[in-house]
């Protein structure tokens, strides 16, 4: 159920059993039915159904059915931007893999396509879809974003338990994306929730697998480069259609001729055949050609970004940061070093820490600064009105010791005054 879905009955006053009922009755259940699977009395059922054409001012059972449908079939995936290119391959290895078991984990760098590929999937699936982002979840959270994307986080006390009875016998698959962060509580939260209910079908995306017996891994590769200049090449290539796609749609005069067609060869097997590195390099064909942009890429990659506000898929710089916890500050290259035997580096060990520490109390530069030459300056109470120039001795403030400018006496050394 969807958060919208979740306010409207939140406001009814609806309560976590009436929503369960609910939510059973979209199946065209009768009171027997939906008594088995909740594991109440049919009176208890009749109860909650008249409760619920009270507080939801409905005319009659159809209604409620109606109503139930339309709660259940929002609009669970967004909308994509863009068309999808390429990946027919590893779509039907997905299908495949769906149909031989329960949960498939796509696995592979950052930008090359796991979080597309997933939604593509969801997309051509033939019954109910859900998704459950994970890209800023802390791992005490995890449980009530899935429970939440598979519209059990009304207040459902035992989720496993909720899970059991409100989907068993659904075709419905779930998209967990972005599980870096918080692998193992998704490994955790992503096993029990197969073991419990049967035909529930998982999509997980990580760059590393999950690490659990129930997963079948598919790594994700990047897009086939086109195999030569030539514009049936590059039309040939996955890569090559994907910048030509991203390319028109930027900019509706572009076209590919015997010229364009091996820079944008040349663009696509520099980039690597990455989906994220073109998308975000086609659009800078309404301010650059071709030659100069493949000329500028191959020394700065600073033209691949996006306005702020495209979240992990911003830059190839940002793309990487959804390892780091939410909150955390981003982890910066150490400098100045040089690497060691046994992968250290020789300005980080404690030997010579201790040794910079030391040394820098000793340089430490003095806190007595010679005073501006300003007009309004007066010096402090205590203080010389001019301080003497640099080289010049000062006579020592305490009379009980000899002024700096007298001659040392000459100590001589006799056997009765050295012991000897």
């Amino acid at each position: 159920m969807e958060p919208a879905g979740q306010a409207r009955l939140a406001v009814a006053g609806v309560t976590a059993r009436e929503a369960e009922v609910l939510a059973v009755i979209g199946g065209r259940l009768t009171n027997q039915e939906i008594a088995e699977r909740l594991c109440i009395s049919v009176r208890t059922v009749e109860s909650h159904v008249s409760a619920l054409l009270r507080k939801l001012v409905l005319p009659g059972r159809p209604a409620l059915i109606q109503l139930a449908q339309q709660l259940a079939a929002g609009p669970a995936l967004p909308v994509p931007p863009t068309s999808f290119v390429g990946r027919e391959d590893e779509l039907a290895q997905v299908r495949d893999l769906l149909a031989a078991g329960a949960l498939v984990c796509l696995t592979g760098p950052a930008g090359c396509g796991k979080t597309r590929l997933a939604l593509e999937t969801a997309r051509r699936w033939p019954g109910e879809t859900r998704i459950a982002g994970l890209a800023s979840a802390a791992a005490g959270d995890v449980g009530a974003i899935i429970a939440a994307a598979l519209g059990l986080g009304y207040e459902a006390a035992d989720v496993l338990t909720a899970a059991r009875m409100a989907l068993t016998g659904r075709n419905l698959l779930l998209v967990a994306d972005d599980c870096d962060q918080v692998t193992g509580a998704v490994a955790e939260q992503l096993t029990a929730l197969v073991r419990a209910v049967p035909g529930l079908r998982v999509v997980a995306t990580s760059r590393q697998p999950l690490g659990i017996s129930e997963e079948q891994v598919l790594p994700v590769p990047p897009l086939a480069c086109p195999a030569g200049p030539e514009p049936a090449a590059v039309q040939r290539s996955a890569a090559g259609r994907l910048f030509l796609d991203r390319a028109r749609a930027a900019s509706p005069r572009f076209r590919l001729d015997e010229a364009a067609a091996a820079h944008v060869a040349d663009i696509c097997r520099h980039l690597d055949g990455l989906p994220l590195a073109i998308e975000l390099a086609a659009p800078r064909v309404r301010t650059l050609d071709l030659a100069t942009l493949a000329e500028s890429l191959t020394r700065h990659l600073r033209l691949l970004e996006r306005p702020a506000g495209a979240g992990r898929h911003r830059s190839l710089a940002w793309a990487p940061q959804g390892n780091w916890r939410p909150g955390a500050r981003p982890r910066r290259p150490v400098t100045g070093t040089r690497p060691m035997p046994g992968g250290r580096s020789a300005g980080c060990t404690p030997t010579a820490t201790r040794r910079r520490r030391h040394s820098a109390a000793w340089t430490r530069p003095s806190r007595t600064r010679r005073p501006r030459e300003s007009p309004g300056w007066r010096p402090p109470p205590g203080r010389p009105a001019a301080w003497p120039a640099s080289g010049a001795r000062t006579p020592s403030v305490t009379g009980s010791r000899r002024p700096s400018d007298s001659p040392r006496p000459e100590i001589s050394c006799t056997p009765a005054t050295c012991g000897t």
